[in-house]
C-alpha cells in the first residue's frame, strides 16, 4: 500500500519558522507547500529554498481543499484564531508555544475545538530531545524508584532584543514554560507552585516589569518536588541539563558540547568547550523528532502529545509563578483553575523599582506601599510623622516580603523633607519612583486663614514636594537613569469649596509645579505627573468630617448617597492607578494632572 504524503503549510518564516522549513523540506511524508507570512520578501526567500510557495496571506494557505495540516510559527497573538479556523476546517495542526498569552483566550480556544477530529499538537519540543525522553522513560520504567525530586536548568547565552521581551508576555510564559511542560511530562499532577524574581543584571528587562532570573519550586500530588532555575544568560552558552533523583538512583542529562573532546594538562583537567550556543542547536533533532511524531499522529489519527490540554496546563502554571511572584506566596494551581491570575499587562509593574511615598503611614499613601508591593517594588520607603504606623506599615510589607523602610520626617522642615530622599538611596543604593502623598487639608476661608494656617498648607502641599522632586531629580539626572515621579493633588486646584482657600492655594501651586517639572526634565526620561483625587474615604477625612464638619458614625453613608457612583473614592482604587502611572505600561505621558473622581469640572446638570 502507497504511503500517503501529507500536505503541510507554514505560517510564519521567522528564526522558528525556518527550522521548521528545513525539516519539512526534508521529511519524506511530506508536500512542503505554502509558506505565508505578512513580510512577503522573507516568505518568499524561505519558500525558494525548499520548493514552496510563498503568500503574505494565511487565509489563502487555510483555503488550500487539499491541506492536511499547519505549523502555526506566527506571532502568539495569531495562535488562538488560527488554531481554531484549522480546526474548524479540519486541518491537523502544530502550533509552537504558547497557545496565547492570556490563559482566558486559551480555555475560549479549548471550546471552540471541542470535538475537533483534527490533531492538535502544541509545540513543547524538548520532550522529544532524545536525552530527555531517555530519562522519562526510565523513571516510568522503575530505574530510580519513585521519582521524588525533579531538578531543570535554563539558561539562555543572552537576552533577547528588549522588542522580542515586551511582547513575549514576560519569562514565566516565554522561557520556563518550556520547563513547565517538562515537569509535566515527568510529574502531570503539578499542585502547587512557588516562585521568586529577580533583576540582576539587566535594566531593560526590570523597566519592562520582567525578571532577568528566577527560581520556580513545584509541589506535585505525590509529594515529589521540582526545581526550576531560569536566566536569561550565561556565559559558558546555552545551559541546559535535567536531574531525576529517586529512592534507587539518579538520571542526569549534562550540557551538549559541539564536540566530545575533553582536555587535561598542568592548567585543568577534563576541560570541554563551550555549551552549543542557543536553542537552534542543542535541540535541532528534538525538532525533527516532533515533526516525525506529529506526521505519525496525523497518519494516524491518534490524539497528540502533548496536545493543547498540556499547552493550557502550561500556561496554568506559569499564571500561578506570576501570581507567587506578586503575592510573595505558594499559589495551589486549583486557584487558577477557579479563575485565578491577570492579565499579562498588568502584573509586576514595579518589578526592580525602589519607591519613596512621601506621607506614606497611613491612608492613600499606605494603600499605595501596600500596592507597589503586590506589583513587585524591589525596595520602599514611606514617611511620615507618626512613627508607630509607619513601623508597623514597614514590618508589614517586609515580613511579606519587600524590603520597606520607615523613616520619621515632619515634611514642613525642608531638611527633613530632603533627608527622605537621601535616606531611601543609603538604605537601598538609589531610588527610582516617588510619590508625593503628604497632605494638610484642615480648613480656612479668604477671611478667617490666618498667616501660620496659609505657611502649613504651603510647607507640607508645596514645599516638600518640591525639594523632595528636587533632591530625587538631581539623583535620578546623576544616574541617567530615568524615574517616574507621582504628585497627589486634588480636585479642589479646580476651585474647591470656600473653606478650602488655603488647600486651594498650595495644591493648585502644585499641579502647576508637575507641569513645569515634567517639561523641564523630560528629556532625561523623568515622567512627572499629578493626580486630582476627589472625595476619598480614608482616616484623614474621616478625622476632617467629624472634626470641621459634625459628622456623625454615618457620615460615611449619607455621602456615598450624595454621589453619582454610590460611594467615596477608595484608597486602593486611587493606589492602584497611581501604581500604573509609576509603571512603564502608562507609557510616554508627562505633565499630566489627571482628574480621578465621579464629577465633570465645568459640565452643568
Amino acid at each position: 500500500m502507497e504511503k500517503r504524503i501529507l500536505r503541510v503549510g507554514l505560517l510564519g518564516s521567522g528564526r522558528i519558522g525556518r527550522v521548521h522549513a528545513a525539516n519539512l523540506a526534508a521529511h519524506p511524508g511530506i508536500d512542503f507547500a505554502w509558506v505565508a507570512d505578512p513580510m512577503l520578501d522573507s516568505a518568499r526567500e524561505v519558500a525558494a529554498l525548499h520548493g514552496a510557495t510563498a503568500t503574505a496571506d494565511a487565509a489563502g494557505v487555510l483555503e488550500d481543499p487539499a491541506l492536511d495540516a499547519l505549523l502555526i510559527c506566527s506571532p502568539t497573538s495569531t495562535h488562538v484564531d488560527l488554531i481554531i479556523e484549522a480546526s474548524r476546517r479540519g486541518i491537523a495542526v502544530l502550533c509552537e508555544k504558547p497557545v496565547d498569552l492570556d490563559l482566558a483566550r486559551a480555555r475560549a480556544c479549548r471550546e471552540a475545538t471541542a470535538g475537533a477530529t483534527a490533531p492538535i499538537m502544541m509545540g513543547f519540543n524538548r520532550r522529544f530531545d532524545p536525552s530527555f525522553k531517555e530519562v522519562r522513560e526510565a523513571v516510568e520504567a522503575g530505574e530510580i524508584g519513585t521519582l521524588e525530586n525533579l531538578g531543570i536548568t535554563s539558561r539562555d547565552p543572552a537576552p533577547a532584543p528588549l522588542g522580542y521581551l515586551e511582547s513575549s508576555g514576560g519569562i514565566f510564559k516565554d522561557q520556563s514554560i518550556h520547563d513547565l511542560d517538562m515537569a509535566r511530562s515527568f510529574l502531570p499532577d503539578i499542585v502547587e507552585v512557588t516562585a521568586h524574581g529577580s533583576n540582576l543584571f539587566d535594566e531593560g528587562i526590570a523597566a519592562l516589569g520582567d525578571y532577568d532570573t528566577v527560581l520556580i519550586t513545584l509541589r506535585a500530588a505525590s509529594g515529589a518536588l521540582v526545581s526550576i532555575s531560569n536566566s536569561r544568560h550565561c556565559a559558558s552558552g546555552y545551559d541546559q541539563r535535567l536531574e531525576a533523583f529517586g529512592a534507587s538512583g539518579m538520571l542526569e542529562v549534562a550540557n551538549m558540547t559541539d564536540t566530545m573532546v575533553r582536555r587535561s594538562t598542568a592548567s585543568g583537567t577534563g576541560t570541554a568547550g563551550a555549551f552549543q550556543p542557543f536553542f537552534l542547536e542543542r535541540y535541532a533533532r528534538a525538532y525533527a523528532e516532533e515533526l516525525d511524531y506529529f506526521v505519525s499522529c496525523v497518519l494516524r489519527g491518534t490524539a497528540p502529545v502533548p496536545g493543547l490540554e498540556d499547552g493550557i496546563a502550561a500556561l496554568e502554571l506559569a499564571e500561578a509563578a506570576l501570581l507567587s511572584v506578586r503575592e510573595k506566596r505558594t499559589v495551589a494551581v486549583s486557584e487558577i483553575r477557579r479563575g485565578g491570575g491577570f492579565p499579562v499587562s498588568l502584573q509586576n509593574l514595579l518589578a526592580g523599582k525602589v519607591l519613596l511615598v512621601s506621607g506614606g503611614t497611613q491612608g492613600l499613601g499606605a494603600a499605595i506601599a501596600r500596592a507597589a508591593a503586590a506589583q513587585g517594588a524591589e525596595g520602599i520607603t514611606v514617611t511620615g510623622r507618626r512613627a508607630e504606623p509607619g513601623r508597623a506599615l514597614a514590618a508589614e510589607l517586609t515580613g511579606a516580603g519587600t524590603p520597606t523602610e520607615f523613616i520619621a520626617a515632619d515634611l514642613a522642615v525642608v531638611a527633613e523633607a530632603r533627608a527622605t530622599v537621601t535616606g531611601t538611596i543609603e538604605r537601598f543604593g538609589r531610588v527610582d519612583l516617588v510619590v508625593n502623598a503628604a497632605g494638610l487639608t484642615t480648613r480656612g476661608t479668604m477671611l478667617d486663614t490666618d498667616e501660620a494656617l496659609f505657611d502649613a498648607h504651603v510647607a507640607v502641599n508645596l514645599r516638600a514636594p518640591f525639594f523632595i522632586m528636587q533632591e530625587a531629580i538631581a539623583h535620578l539626572v546623576e544616574r541617567g537613569a530615568g524615574g517616574n515621579i507621582v504628585n497627589i493633588v486634588t480636585m479642589s486646584e479646580h476651585g474647591g469649596q470656600p473653606y478650602l482657600a488655603p488647600y486651594v492655594a498650595s495644591k493648585s501651586g502644585l499641579a502647576g509645579l508637575v507641569r513645569n517639572a515634567a517639561h523641564a526634565h523630560r528629556w532625561d526620561r523623568i515622567r512627572i505627573n499629578g493626580l486630582n483625587i476627589g472625595w476619598t474615604a480614608t482616616e484623614g477625612e474621616d478625622a476632617i468630617q467629624r472634626r470641621f464638619h459634625g459628622g456623625g458614625d454615618d457620615w460615611l453613608a449619607k455621602a456615598s448617597a450624595s454621589v453619582p457612583m454610590g460611594k467615596l473614592g477608595q484608597p486602593d482604587e486611587i493606589a492602584d492607578f497611581v501604581v500604573f502611572l509609576l509603571s512603564g505600561r502608562s507609557g510616554v505621558v508627562t505633565g499630566s494632572v489627571i482628574d480621578w473622581d465621579q464629577s465633570v469640572p465645568g459640565a452643568h446638570d
